[in-house]
C-alpha cells in the first residue's frame, strides 16, 4: 500500500489569513454559529463521515468543553462554571454548522485555536466534515472561507490544520485555500512527497 492509502497525520499550515479565497453558499444553504445542543449534530455529522477516528462523545467534551490543560476542570463549582461559560463563550464564536435547505445540519468546522503550537498561539481550522450524501458538491468550500474568516476576526495570523495522507480530496480543498505542507522533519518531506503529486492532479 502506498503512503497515499494510508490514513497517516499530516498537518498544513497558512502563513496568514491574507486574501482568503471567498465562496458563496447554493441557494438554501446557511451556515450559523454553536447553540447548546449542538453536541448532537457533530457527533452524528462525524460518525457518519469519518471512518478514522473514534467517534464520541467524549471526544466533543475533550476537544471543545471541560479539559484540563484549558483550566476548566476544578473540585470549586465557581471556577468550574466559569470554565463551562468561557466554553460556551469559545464554541458560540468559533463552531460553525451548514444547514441544508430542509434545515437538516449537514457540515461543521471549527474556528479554534492552539495556544502552544510552535512555541506560540496559532489559529486552527479543526473537525472539517459534511454528511457523506452532501460531499463533493462544493459545499466545504463556504464553510472554508467561513471558517478562515472568523479566525481573521478573532485576531489569528498564522493558521493550521490536522488532516490524513487518506484525505485526498481534503487536502485538496486546503491547497486551494493557500494552505502549504507544513514539513518539520524528513520523515515529513518523504511522506509529502508522495502524496502531494496525486493530490496536485485532482485538483
Amino acid at each position: 500500500m502506498t503512503i497515499a492509502g494510508k490514513h497517516l497525520p499530516i498537518k498544513m499550515s497558512r502563513a496568514n489569513l491574507d486574501n482568503v479565497p471567498e465562496f458563496t453558499l447554493p441557494a438554501g444553504f446557511t451556515l450559523r454559529w454553536y447553540e447548546p445542543g449542538d453536541e448532537a449534530h457533530w457527533l452524528r455529522i462525524h460518525l457518519a463521515a469519518d471512518p478514522f477516528n473514534e467517534i464520541t462523545p467524549d471526544l466533543f467534551r475533550t476537544q471543545f468543553g471541560v479539559v484540563q490543560e484549558r483550566g476548566l476542570q476544578s473540585a470549586s463549582g465557581r471556577d468550574c462554571r466559569s470554565g463551562m461559560n468561557s466554553a460556551l463563550r469559545d464554541l458560540g464564536e468559533r463552531q460553525c454548522y451548514l444547514l441544508a435547505p430542509t434545515g437538516e445540519v449537514v457540515g461543521t468546522g471549527t474556528a479554534w485555536f492552539d495556544d502552544q503550537f510552535e512555541g506560540a498561539r496559532w489559529g486552527r481550522v479543526h473537525w472539517l466534515a459534511m454528511m457523506p450524501e452532501f460531499q463533493g458538491r462544493g459545499l466545504a468550500k463556504p464553510l472554508m472561507t467561513a471558517i478562515c474568516g472568523r479566525l481573521r476576526e478573532l485576531g489569528h495570523e498564522h493558521v493550521y490544520l490536522s488532516t490524513s495522507t487518506a484525505r485526498p480530496a481534503a487536502i485538496g480543498l486546503y491547497l486551494k485555500f493557500g494552505f502549504e505542507p507544513l514539513i518539520r522533519s524528513e520523515e515529513d518531506a518523504a511522506v509529502w512527497r508522495e502524496v502531494l503529486p496525486s493530490v496536485v492532479r485532482r485538483v
